[in-house]
C-alpha cells in the first residue's frame, strides 16, 4: 500500500508539467473511463494540472485574499466537475506565502480525493511548488478532503493544520501537523467515526472534541471527550482526556 502510494505521490509531484485546455469538468468526466488505479491516477493527475493553470493565474492577478477567493470560487463554478470547497488557499502571516490544497477526485462522482498541497511565493517568480511528504505520516489521511487550514506561528516559523473530513456514512475526521519551513508533515490522526470534531489550533496545543457514546450495561451514555495534545517543532503528545456527561458541543464553524 504504502509503495502504491508512493507511486501517486510521484505522479502527482510532475502534475504540474501536464498541461490541459480541457475544462475541469471534462477532466472529472473522462474518470469515469479508468479502470485501473494507474489510469485514475494519470486522469487525476491532469486535473491536478489544470488546477495548478488556475490558481496560478489567480494568484498573479489578485491581490487580496478576498478578491483571489472570489475569482477561483467563479472559475471553478463557471468550469464545474469540482465544488468551491475542492480548493483552499491560506495565507502566510508576514511572508509572500500561500498554501494551498486541492481534493483531486480519483473518480467520476467524486467519492474517492486524494489531497494534494502546494506553496505559492510571490517573491520566487509567482510559482507553485509541491508540498509534499515523503516520510509517509500524511499518506494513511491524505484520502480526508481538506475542509479548514489553519495556521499557527513558534518563533516566526508557520506551522500548519490540516483538518479532513470523510462525509461517507456518518463521517470521519482526521488532522496532520506541518512543519512548513521544512515542508515535513511531523504528526497525523484518524478521529472515531462519527466523531464530527471541533478543533482548537494555538501556539502550544490542539484541543479536540467529538461526541462518543460509551456503554454503561444496558444504557448507552452519550459524552462529550476533550482531548488536549501538545506539540513543539518535532513532536506531538496527549497530555490529557477528559469525558464529560451533559456537556454540550461548541457550535461547528
Amino acid at each position: 500500500m504504502r509503495t502504491t502510494m508512493a507511486i501517486m505521490s510521484s505522479l502527482f509531484l510532475a502534475s504540474s508539467l501536464v498541461l490541459s485546455a480541457q475544462p475541469m469538468r471534462d477532466l472529472v468526466a473522462d474518470l469515469s473511463g479508468a479502470r485501473t488505479l494507474d489510469e485514475r491516477t494519470k486522469k487525476a493527475e491532469m486535473i491536478a494540472a489544470r488546477l495548478d493553470e488556475v490558481v496560478e493565474s489567480v494568484l498573479r492577478a489578485e491581490k487580496t485574499a478576498s478578491r483571489r477567493e472570489a475569482k477561483l470560487n467563479q472559475i471553478i463554478s463557471e468550469e464545474g466537475g469540482l465544488f468551491p470547497g475542492d480548493v483552499t488557499l491560506a495565507n502566510v502571516q508576514g511572508r509572500s506565502t500561500v498554501v494551498v490544497a486541492y481534493n483531486v477526485p480519483m473518480t467520476s462522482s467524486g467519492s474517492e480525493r486524494r489531497v494534494l498541497l502546494r506553496l505559492w511565493n510571490s517573491g520566487s517568480g509567482g510559482a507553485l511548488s509541491p508540498l509534499a511528504d515523503s516520510s509517509g505520516v500524511f499518506t494513511p489521511v491524505q484520502i480526508y478532503p481538506i475542509k479548514e487550514v489553519r495556521l499557527s506561528y513558534r518563533s516566526m516559523h508557520p506551522y500548519m493544520l490540516l483538518v479532513g473530513r470523510l462525509k461517507h456514512g456518518i463521517g470521519q475526521d482526521a488532522l496532520s501537523l506541518w512543519d512548513l519551513d521544512r515542508r515535513k508533515c511531523i504528526w497525523a490522526l484518524k478521529m472515531p467515526a462519527g466523531s464530527n470534531t471541533t478543533v482548537e489550533f494555538g501556539d502550544t496545543e490542539i484541543q479536540l472534541t467529538y461526541p462518543i457514546v460509551e456503554t454503561d450495561g444496558d444504557q448507552l451514555r452519550p459524552l462529550v471527550r476533550i482531548d488536549t495534545y501538545h506539540w513543539d517543532e518535532n513532536t506531538v503528545s496527549l497530555q490529557s482526556s477528559q469525558a464529560s456527561e451533559g456537556a454540550s458541543l461548541p457550535p461547528q464553524p
